[in-house]
């Protein structure tokens, strides 16, 4: 299934090449990442086992790897599937430290990572008023608010941040 396509993926990677965007292999391998996400019927993925799966050293990597953008942007991709995940597999991303990578980065990547980026985050605040006191407590609205340069951000990228900004507020109970 979906799950072990993914972990043999995973199994694949190389860290040492993954910031030489010369190596196509490494980004190939997230690009079958992401269309597995992406094109599995959600009915035939278990979001929480496969985000356990996907919670290794080689998805921050891909996260992290600043001088290979379009790999940077499937590893973003990717993780955004996932973070439809439950509170396992959730926890399981926190602890990874995926959320932290992807605040650090809403200020620092191009627009196409910021809209991945708020897209995550809004998914992961709309599974349940616990997620969205944790990201509310790891300062996810001064992220969001620090990202958004009026003169130079995207018409799609505010809306992606709109999104993420009423997933955070909608829930009950209210954020304190």
């Amino acid at each position: 299934g979906c799950q072990e396509k993914c972990k043999y993926l995973f199994s694949q990677v190389d860290i040492s090449t993954i910031n030489d965007p010369h190596n196509v292999s490494n980004l190939h391998l997230f690009q079958s990442l992401r269309k597995i996400t992406s094109t599995t019927p959600e009915s035939d993925i278990n979001y929480g086992q496969l985000a356990q799966i996907s919670a290794c050293p080689q998805l921050v990597a891909g996260l992290k790897a600043y001088n290979n953008e379009k790999l940077r942007y499937e590893a973003y991709w990717f993780a955004c599937n996932l973070c439809y995940a439950d509170d396992d597999g959730l926890e399981a991303l926190m602890l990874l430290g995926i959320v932290d990578c992807m605040l650090t980065d809403l200020s620092e990547s191009s627009s196409n990572i910021q809209e991945l980026g708020f897209q995550a985050l809004g998914n992961i605040a709309g599974t349940s008023p616990q997620w969205r006191n944790i990201l509310l407590d790891k300062g996810v609205m001064t992220s969001v608010g620090r990202s958004l340069d009026p003169e130079r951000t995207s018409l799609t990228t505010i809306q992606q941040a709109t999104w993420c900004l009423c997933n955070l507020v909608r829930e009950k109970p209210s954020p304190a």
